[in-house]
């Protein structure tokens, strides 16, 4: 470059200049252009980093003292600042919650830098609408980000987030949506490196912190032991639904015989069915359970058309279950009882289901 050649100084949105190269490189020793201005000269595809505008011979430029945070004229950090793998960690212990807080910090930053009249906290809880505007805002204070990322993080981030709406295990995709966050994450790092500084933020782990993320751990193992180890679930389920590994044991145990067809089934066990269980299938109602002293497995059973009478004690509680006595003798002693969780109103179907069974068991016993 010929030191004719006039070369303009870009800093927070003002333009400055222009300047020759001799007056730019005496600038950059004096401190009246910083390191992290933007340049751009006739001829330059895009603005740039002014230590990138070649031939300006700065290799004898004084190495400047390193920037005290704290200090006076100490630059301030863009956006809220984080390592690449702190935002990561938070991200999948918080079940992504902390991509929230993320997302509400940095709309402050953007309210007080404008000062605009904005509400970081909404535009937090819509962040769905307004993660494009905010990778976008990142992107234009960088100057050399792609127009085509920032388009691509919006898709994948929205993409990934409704992916928890999806069955087992495929909702485990909402997980990820950490990782087209990372590339805003990314470019407010570079950001700050070049106004030498770095956000208090960066690695600053609390106590509250630590504990956050253990609780957070321990709540993401559950859900993915609950994913993939086939618990019980915690509603009736219908009996195309059964695990295929309950089913197998179910007919293998005799609880259920080989030509019956499940209708419902529930089992208040947390970790294994074998414990205890109600069923309706097509032809009779199942109560077993598995005596803790002798591992004995008690069945109870009844034919639609030997029951006598069938009193049901709905709950109005997930946390109870509903109760239904089949009664199969005379006494109203005998019979015994099927429960069914109340959660998501299942016990309600597989009730009207079995009443269904029964009326029919006996009208067809009633007819001559």
């Amino acid at each position: 470059m010929s030191t004719s050649r006039q070369i303009h100084i870009s800093r927070d949105g003002q333009t400055f200049g222009p300047y020759s190269a001799e007056q730019l490189r005496d600038y950059l020793v004096t401190g009246e252009v910083r390191p992290t201005d933007w340049a751009w000269f006739e001829g330059a595809e895009s603005w740039m980093p002014v230590l990138d505008v070649p031939d300006l011979a700065l290799g004898n430029l004084p190495t400047p003292p390193p920037l005290s945070p704290h200090g006076p004229g100490a630059p301030e950090p863009a956006y809220h600042h984080v390592s690449k793998i702190k935002f990561i960690i938070y991200s999948i212990c918080s079940l992504g919650l902390y991509d929230l807080w993320w997302c509400y910090k940095n709309w402050c930053f953007i309210r007080d830098r404008d000062g605009s009249n904005i509400r970081p906290f909404w535009r937090a809880v819509f962040h769905l609408i307004w993660c494009y505007p905010l990778t976008n805002d990142i992107a234009r204070s960088h100057g050399r980000a792609s127009a085509l990322m920032v388009g691509l993080v919006a898709v994948f981030y929205i993409g990934l987030y409704v992916t928890w709406r999806l069955p087992d295990p495929y909702w485990l995709f909402s997980m990820a949506t950490f990782v087209p966050l990372l590339y805003p994450v990314i470019l407010i790092d570079q950001i700050n490196r070049q106004r030498g500084v770095r956000g208090p933020y960066y690695a600053r782990v609390r106590i509250h912190h630590v504990l956050f993320c253990g609780l957070g751990a321990l709540l993401l193992a559950l859900v993915l032991l609950v994913t993939f180890v086939n618990l019980p679930s915690a509603e009736v389920v219908k009996g195309d639904a059964i695990a295929k590994r309950d089913a197998a044991w179910l007919r293998a145990s005799g609880v259920v015989k080989p030509d019956e067809v499940i209708e419902f089934f529930y089992s208040g066990g947390i970790w294994s069915i074998k414990g205890q269980g109600s069923l309706v299938t097509n032809q009779r109602v199942v109560a077993y359970e598995t005596e803790a002293d002798s591992d004995k497995l008690v069945v109870e059973t009844a034919f639609y058309k030997d029951i006598k009478d069938i009193k049901v004690e709905y709950s109005e509680s997930a946390l109870e279950d509903t109760e239904v006595f089949i009664s199969t003798g005379e006494d109203e002693d005998d019979g015994f009882y099927l429960t069914f969780s109340a959660e998501g109103k299942g016990d309600r179907s597989c009730v009207e289901r079995l009443m269904e069974l029964w009326k029919a068991a006996r009208n067809s016993t009633a007819d001559p």
